[in-house]
């Protein structure tokens, strides 16, 4: 037989026990306006127990735009979610919202997504342009990413071959300000050299993926290929094979770039890399 009795003693043992954990002081039923921004912050605080996108995410958010309507922090994160979902009109919305309360902080964020996301060369580029001239003198990194390199992708996405090259090369050059040039992103030789491809100077092209599979200890299969490309181009069929010989070698290995969400820009397929040395 089920004791009963001893089920509802549990219970308001329970009950006992969890009454006497101490509440966060801001959470009483009177809450002073001086303590808005302070329950707000710490609503946010919190966003990171919820999926975003989820509902109590989007409650807790709303709850914290309540109390502080000037943070910028609640309207990016409701930003989120909506960039990953392709839900476009929300997500400017949004970020717009966050961008008019901290400049500093979010235009560079919207470009980036801008860029990456929905392939808005002109936008992403206004956003970039307009970060610059709210940091004169500075290069920003939304997303850990500089502003000089992904201007540099705008325009070699746009055609505009030589303006890439430019900004790629000021990435370079600020790069080095600060770092050695092995520490500096493939991506950069990558995309300087498709650049320079895209304007037939093979050789300078040639140049630029060699010098950024000497920084990479040639584990790149994305140069590798296009420097296959571009000796084949130049007529030297043998260096081509044995390129792109490392090129699948380094792919099979896991060294080509990607991107969580979104296709990375010239992404390198297996399938790319066996269809060519056919050709060769």
């Amino acid at each position: 037989m089920v004791n009963w009795s001893n089920y509802f003693l549990s219970f308001f043992i329970l009950l006992l026990l969890g009454s006497c954990q101490p509440k966060p002081a801001l959470y009483e039923k009177e809450i002073a306006k001086a303590d808005y921004p302070a329950l707000s912050e710490q609503l946010m605080g919190g966003r990171h127990f919820y999926y975003q996108g989820a509902v109590g995410h989007t409650l807790v958010m709303q709850e914290a735009m309540h109390y502080d309507p000037s943070s910028p922090i609640p309207h990016r994160e409701l930003g989120a979610p909506t960039v990953k979902r392709g839900m476009a009109k929300d997500f400017y919305r949004h970020y717009q919202n966050a961008i008019s309360r901290d400049p500093v902080q979010w235009q560079g964020w919207r470009g980036y997504l801008y860029l990456y996301f929905y392939r808005d060369y002109e936008r992403a580029l206004a956003d970039f342009q307009a970060l610059d001239t709210l940091t004169p003198n500075f290069v920003d990194y939304p997303q850990a990413t500089s502003v000089l390199f992904m201007s540099g992708i705008c325009y070699l996405q746009m055609g505009q071959y030589e303006e890439a090259i430019r900004f790629f090369d000021q990435h370079i050059t600020e790069e080095l300000k600060t770092v050695e040039e092995s520490y500096i992103g493939t991506e950069t030789f990558l995309f300087k050299g498709i650049a320079r491809a895209k304007l037939e100077d093979w050789k300078g092209a040639k140049a630029t993926f060699e010098r950024g599979l000497r920084n990479a200890e040639g584990k790149s299969a994305d140069l590798w290929f296009w420097l296959s490309q571009a000796a084949a181009e130049l007529g030297d069929t043998t260096q081509a094979r044995e390129a792109l010989e490392n090129a699948l070698l380094q792919f099979d290995q896991g060294y080509y770039h990607d991107r969580p969400y979104v296709e990375e820009f010239f992404q390198t397929y297996r399938e790319q890399l066996v269809e060519f040395g056919q050709g060769l």
